[in-house]
Formats: structure tokens, sequence, C-alpha cells
């Protein structure tokens, strides 16, 4: 039976790429957190002294914050499984928060940006990873498969 609206228009079948596309997300979001929350705890292998004492400084509230990315980015990857279309404002979360969160740290002068070169390329290509996942997640809302 196909998948109806409330008025009974029914949703278009869901692409193959978009089973693809969404459990690739989940396993990269549940990879991040993974490191995150390691790094943040301490736990993380091979992780140099001056990481471990910016993730050790870190106040409470701001781990909060970027912490919740990490969950919205999972809950987005489990919406777009799930053809709802709440993947789009999860995705779009997740990269406003990465964004604010690093806009903070710079400001503060805190970030790893400011004393390690590669870590602007390594959240350049995060954010343009994030900013990919809300881009398909529109264009599948756009397309009627998400509900």
């Amino acid at each position: 039976m196909p998948r109806t609206s409330p008025d009974q228009v029914p949703y278009p079948k869901a692409p193959a790429h978009l089973w693809v596309v969404g459990l690739v997300s989940l396993l990269w979001n549940v990879w991040g957190a993974y490191i995150a929350l390691s790094a943040q705890s301490g736990t993380l292998p091979n992780l140099r002294a001056e990481d471990q004492a910016y993730f050790a400084s870190q106040p409470l509230w701001f781990v909060i914050v970027a912490d919740s990315a990490l969950v919205a980015g999972i809950a987005g990857a489990i919406a777009l499984l799930l053809l709802h279309r709440s993947a789009v404002w999860l995705y779009a979360a997740e990269v406003a928060i990465l964004i604010l969160a690093n806009a903070y740290d710079l400001a503060a002068g805190t970030s790893p940006m400011l004393s390690n070169p590669t870590s602007v390329g390594g959240s350049g290509f995060l954010l343009a990873i994030l900013a990919l996942q809300a881009w398909y997640a529109v264009r599948m809302h756009k397309r009627g498969v998400l509900e």
C-alpha cells in the first residue's frame, strides 16, 4: 500500500540513494559523536597534550551546546531514514550549532584553528559534509519524499 498524506495524496517512493545517504550519514554522525565524546572525556587514544588541555578547559555550557550538534546530526540521520521532514531542521541545527560554536571559540581565542592550520581544513571539511547532509534533506523534502 503506498504511503499517503492526510488528504490521501500519495507520497513519491523514496529513491534507493536515500537509504545509502541515510545510512552513511548515520554512521558518520555516530562516529563523530564517539570521537568528540572520547576526546572530551580524555579517553581518545593518541590525543595530543594541547588537545587534551583544550577539551579539559571547555566550560560545561559550551560542551552541552556543542554536543547538541552531535545529537541533532544523529537524530537528523534517523529522521531521514524514517522519511520524516524533521531531518531538514535537525541537519540545519547541526550546521548552525557548529558555526556558532566555532565562532565563539575563535572570538574567545581558544580555538585550535588559531594555532593549528590543519584544524582549519578539518573544520572546513566537517562543515562541508554537514552542509551537504542538510542540502540533501532539503532536496528530498522538496521532492516530496519526506513527510
